[in-house]
């Protein structure tokens, strides 16, 4: 099975599901399965790469960003300037945590601090697994959120061969 990747990724659940299909489809199988990138390859698509048996890219594609995070922006201060209030009708404790209209709480941050850093071990465990040629050291001190191009990637392992074309990996 040939993968052809060129996104930026996105959710990290997504991006599992996806791995975790995959894995499944190929032991089901009993196939290889190898990765052309042919572009961009970066964070939850990176993590798709985890289980394939050879990831290939051109030379220009982009590689990495090995990394989780929520993004959270927050209007509260210029909703209170213009006079706007929101209100929410709700049941549970903290479903508006980190709600872009309310005013942010720092144990709402710290709280969802902790499921990133869960996410970000998770993605780094099955880097390390997927690619056994680095470790857990090399992929968070070394690499850490960084995109490499295909040729510096190849070169630090995170990726079998650049130069490489679609044709050329079938």
């Amino acid at each position: 099975l040939l993968l052809r990747i060129n996104t930026p990724g996105g959710v990290s659940t997504d991006g599992h599901s996806m791995y975790r299909d995959l894995k499944d489809f190929k032991k089901k199988l009993n196939i290889p399965v190898f990765a052309f990138v042919d572009g961009l390859c970066t964070s939850a698509a990176f993590y798709l790469t985890s289980t394939c048996d050879k990831v290939y890219a051109t030379n220009l594609s982009l590689v990495g960003n090995i990394g989780a995070k929520i993004e959270n922006y927050n209007a509260y201060e210029g909703m209170q300037k213009l006079g706007i209030t929101y209100r929410s009708i709700e049941a549970g404790e903290n479903k508006s945590a980190l709600h872009p209209f309310l005013p942010s709480k720092e144990e709402d941050v710290q709280a969802f601090q902790v499921l990133v850093e869960q996410a970000y071990q998770h993605l780094v465990a099955l880097v390390v697994e997927g690619r056994p040629q680095l470790t857990k050291k090399t992929v968070v001190e070394g690499f850490g959120a960084n995109i490499f191009t295909a040729v510096e990637a190849e070169h630090l392992g995170l990726i079998d061969g650049s130069d490489a074309s679609y044709y050329g990996v079938l």
